[in-house]
């Protein structure tokens, strides 16, 4: 059985700069957004894991062209969700992998069952969702042709398609993801704007995500970043840390920027098949752990520090600006 709580998040997002409060306004249009749940409302599924409502409507997202550390990919526009939908509170876990699959692939293992698992690419976070959505007897979100390697072996597809009116599980869209990250806010952070004072060395971050500049870690084999230029802290042993350790924004999500990047539904491009990374890691620069930044992989990567979370329900995008 599954059980939504309206509640206010809790944990690490229960503080309040004031920041949310001033900025909602203009990076939300209240008199399109559904109704239903409150933003941040709960849902606890049987599976274990914990989703938080995003709210439909019209949202701004991207970047102004006076925000420190932007790309020029990052261009500012509104995006209409049609419906609301639900996104996990926090990765996916290591745990939570394995509880599926029997085994996992991360590469920083010894970082412990609570850390986000990694190493995982494109298609095996889309048979995760599809796997897990079985188990749970809802419609499956995904229509996966051809396997060409086996689970744990880099699984590839020949063809994947979204099941439009589907109601299990999938990978949010860039835009879906960014909403959701932003919670209501246009400044670089959740929590604000940003001062970069080295390239791993953004003061902000250090409250809410880990990054290149403050995620040193004890455990046996993490990478050595003795090297890295700049940090906030100074450190030698550097990798992924477990979930729901940082501040959560206002609607209660967890890690949306730092630890790992997180993989999501959509293309790079028109006519791409690369998949659109975001959020920044643990081992990112200081500029590349803000709320508007892009970048991409192909689906069959796989990387130490690239996991998923992800979402369940119709909230995708039913018009946007053109992408930039």
């Amino acid at each position: 059985t599954e059980t939504a709580v309206e509640e206010t998040p809790q944990g690490a997002g229960t503080e309040s700069t004031g920041t949310e409060m001033e900025t909602m306004g203009s990076g939300m249009d209240p008199r399109t957004s559904d109704v239903g749940p409150k933003a941040g409302a709960l849902l606890e599924g049987s599976s274990g894991m914990r989703f938080r409502w995003v709210p439909g409507g019209t949202y701004k997202i991207g970047s102004p062209a006076n925000e420190l550390g932007r790309f020029n990919n990052e261009t500012p526009r509104e995006v209409t969700l049609a419906e609301g939908f639900w996104l996990g509170e926090t990765e996916v876990t290591q745990a939570q992998y394995s509880a599926l699959f029997g085994d996992q692939p991360s590469k920083y293992k010894n970082c412990g069952a609570n850390c986000p698992v990694e190493n995982v690419n494109w298609y095996e976070a889309v048979e995760f969702a599809n796997r897990l959505s079985a188990r749970e007897e809802l419609t499956p979100c995904y229509d996966a042709k051809g396997p060409v390697r086996a689970l744990g072996n880099g699984l590839t597809y020949t063809s994947v398609t979204l099941v439009r009116g589907c109601n299990g599980y999938r990978l949010p869209t860039e835009e879906e993801w960014e909403v959701a990250a932003r919670a209501g806010t246009v400044t670089a952070l959740y929590t604000g704007g940003i001062t970069i004072k080295g390239v791993r060395n953004a003061p902000e971050l250090d409250a809410i995500a880990w990054y290149g500049g403050n995620s040193s870690v004890s455990y046996p084999d993490a990478f050595d970043c003795s090297a890295w230029p700049e940090k906030q802290f100074a450190s030698k042993s550097c990798g992924p840390h477990a979930v729901a350790q940082k501040r959560a924004n206002a609607w209660g999500f967890f890690d949306m920027l730092g630890n790992v990047f997180e993989w999501t539904e959509s293309a790079y491009g028109a006519e791409g098949e690369d998949r659109v990374v975001r959020g920044g890691s643990w081992d990112s620069d200081a500029r590349l752990v803000r709320a508007a930044f892009r970048s991409f992989d192909p689906p069959s990567d796989r990387r130490d520090f690239l996991g998923f979370r992800l979402a369940r329900g119709q909230g995708l995008l039913s018009s946007q600006g053109a992408e930039p």
